[in-house]
């Protein structure tokens, strides 16, 4: 789907993903009013409606259903949100639906390939004749087809929440973030279009003993992601028969696996095409106690499987373990601050158990008029709870999961490869130094070591066979007037990604993996009165010697708008790309206008290329879009 056109505002942030932990919450589903504060019940709800077509986002492949699967077709989608609120008790529901009035057709698919085929030459010796070569991609398409582009009401989210200042208990969807994530992080992340929650039941109590604060929580549930993604129309299907135990409850009314010309339903889900998703059972539990100036906590999940679906080394396991132990020092002497987070994980499969840790921590110093911030991480063999999806059949959603290890990157970054993250040593020095009201300076210095980016390497074996060294350096300034009208920041930074061990690349043999140089910023000039320009962007030089093109590429984007203060944005956005695989250039024109302070109508019309979005080490793939999406939002 077309990205709206500030949304790019927090991903052009440089604050880290420990930092982003630490001060973003989740927002809640319900909102209870202050307590002590009487009032009767209050209705709030809000509406938000798309309406979009896609036509050819030029990223046909010769022989690729996927690339002419994403073409052609329409939609509306509607989301209903409402929540009752009272001093002690909330409520609240979002409801999705979807209609698809056109989709790509099975038939036209085989159709096209075979034409794409000879246009680049006869079939070689062994290939197919075309007859067969049709019918072949004929099916491809329509099993493609069977998990995308289907109507849908779903009741998305709902809960029922009951507040007074000790205790707070929860039925239904809930979020969940224990320390900075490593043990369980559910949430919301709108820049991923990503809206997690479990639905079960949570309790959480709070109490002071002896001038020590006391807070503990637990938690039940079945995993609940978003099942429709907007961004190419794929849907989770649940088997009928996969719902184990309050699974038959937490899943009624949700996506579910349905038969198809070209997917029959079977009696498992192994068997059914249109079986993508077995939820996962999730527990949880957290204690903290602080007394004065720190505070202590321990916490712990479990997230158990009844049906595999993929067998990578985390999505294969039927349970997965994880606990940690963590300390926060809010005041170090009025210098700064300190948390620690240790961890553990263990893994088990049929025949064996398998373990990996996590060391974290973050230090943060003021010495005004600058801060200094360090971030290191040690993990070893520690991964994510991947959600238990077949990324065979819905690629899209791969990059869903239950936590989120810290990077100690910055949260936009996008240069962490493969299983960068699960197997690696290394930190980040930020300082910040604020010259005056209207001047300050960032820039940093990171340096890891991984094991298991360019190399498979579950098992995190340290062996300088596998060793990866990463170098990443940035500096920027920030700058506002001193009206505060006009602003602009700048980030320049470059990456060095080498091997311990040499590659073999199109030019020889090389320790060079992957390199980068960049360009960020984000720009606000005041003309008069209402009227502003901004700017944002992003450029970028890469090379990768593996999985990358012969040659150095640049990528970038840019988006240009005059905004009307109360009223509304005009925007033009360019994205270029030299790779030889995609198309040179992308244009689109953006229009908002703010109906009031909660509504707001959209239009989008153009083309957007595919891209890597990431925060904080979680990331998603977004197709290339070429088409038009008119979105408002209605707070009624």
């Amino acid at each position: 789907m077309a990205r709206a056109a500030f949304t790019a505002a927090s991903l052009l942030a440089t604050t880290s993903p420990a930092e982003e932990l630490a001060t973003e919450e989740p927002t809640p589903l319900s909102a209870p009013d202050p307590i002590g504060k009487k009032s009767a019940f209050r209705l709030d709800a809000s509406n938000s409606s798309t309406v979009l077509y896609a036509g050819d986002n030029r990223d046909t492949r010769s022989g690729e259903v996927g690339t002419l699967a994403n073409d052609s077709y329409s939609m509306l989608s509607d989301r209903l949100d409402l929540k009752v609120n009272s001093t002690s008790f909330s409520f609240a529901l979002r409801l999705d639906g979807y209609a698809f009035f056109s989709r790509p057709n099975p038939t036209q698919i085989g159709l096209d390939l075979v034409e794409i085929r000879k246009e680049a030459g006869e079939p070689t010796e062994g290939e197919p004749d075309d007859p067969t070569y049709f019918r072949q991609k004929v099916y491809d398409a329509g099993t493609e087809l069977s998990t995308r582009y289907i109507n849908w009401l779903v009741p998305t989210k709902l809960s029922a929440t009951y507040k007074t200042r000790q205790v707070q208990a929860t039925v239904g969807d809930f979020y969940a973030q224990f320390g900075r994530g490593l043990v369980l992080s559910v949430r919301k992340e709108d820049a991923l279009s990503s809206d997690t929650t479990i639905r079960g039941a949570k309790a959480s109590f709070d109490t002071e003993f002896k001038k020590i604060q006391i807070e503990a929580t637990l938690l039940a549930g079945s995993a609940n992601p978003l099942r429709v993604d907007d961004a190419s129309g794929r849907y989770l299907g649940v088997h009928p028969k996969g719902k184990k135990g309050f699974q038959v409850v937490t899943e009624t009314g949700m996506p579910h696996a349905i038969e198809t010309d070209f997917a029959p339903l079977t009696d498992d889900c192994e068997t059914t095409a249109t079986c993508s998703f077995a939820p996962e059972n999730l527990y949880g539990a957290e204690i903290q106690v602080a007394p004065q100036d720190f505070r202590l906590s321990a916490s712990g999940s479990l997230l158990d499987r009844h049906t595999i679906l993929s067998n990578d080394i985390i999505r294969s396991s039927h349970q997965v373990f994880t606990g940690s132990g963590a300390i926060d020092v809010i005041s170090l002497v009025d210098f700064g601050s300190l948390y620690f987070e240790a961890a553990g994980q263990q893994r088990s499969y049929e025949s064996e158990n398998r373990s990996g840790y996590a060391l974290y921590t973050q230090l943060d110093l003021l010495i005004d008029p600058l801060v200094l911030t360090f971030e290191g991480k040690h993990y070893r063999a520690f991964y994510p709870l991947s959600s238990g999806v077949s990324t065979a059949r819905a690629r899209e959603f791969t990059q869903l999961q239950y936590s989120k290890v810290p990077t100690t990157e910055a949260v936009w970054n996008t240069s962490e490869f493969e299983n960068f993250n699960t197997c690696t040593t290394g930190g980040r020095t930020r300082a910040d130094l604020r010259l005056s009201a209207q001047a300050a300076f960032h820039g940093w210095l990171a340096r890891y070591n991984t094991w298991a980016e360019s190399v498979a390497n579950d098992e995190c074996a340290i062996a300088d066979e596998n060793l990866n060294r990463v170098w990443d350096l940035a500096a920027g300034t920030e700058l506002l007037s001193k009206s505060g009208r006009t602003h602009a920041e700048i980030t320049i930074g470059v990456r060095d990604d080498t091997t311990a061990r040499l590659l073999e690349g199109p030019w020889g043999a090389t320790h060079v993996f992957y390199r980068e140089a960049y360009t960020r910023y984000d720009a606000a000039f005041h003309i008069s009165g209402p009227y502003s320009l901004q700017f944002q962007g992003w450029h970028r030089y890469r090379h990768q010697t593996v999985g990358g093109q012969l040659n150095p590429w640049l990528t970038g984007q840019t988006v240009n708008a005059l905004d009307i203060a109360s009223l509304g944005t005009i925007a033009l956005g360019i994205e270029y790309d030299t790779q030889a695989r995609t198309p040179d250039l992308y244009l689109n024109g953006q229009l908002s206008y703010h109906i009031s302070d909660a509504s707001l109508v959209s239009l989008f019309v153009g083309q957007r290329s595919g891209a890597e979005s990431c925060v904080g080490g979680i990331c998603r793939v977004y197709p290339p879009f070429e088409g038009a999406r008119l979105d408002w939002k209605l707070h009624l």
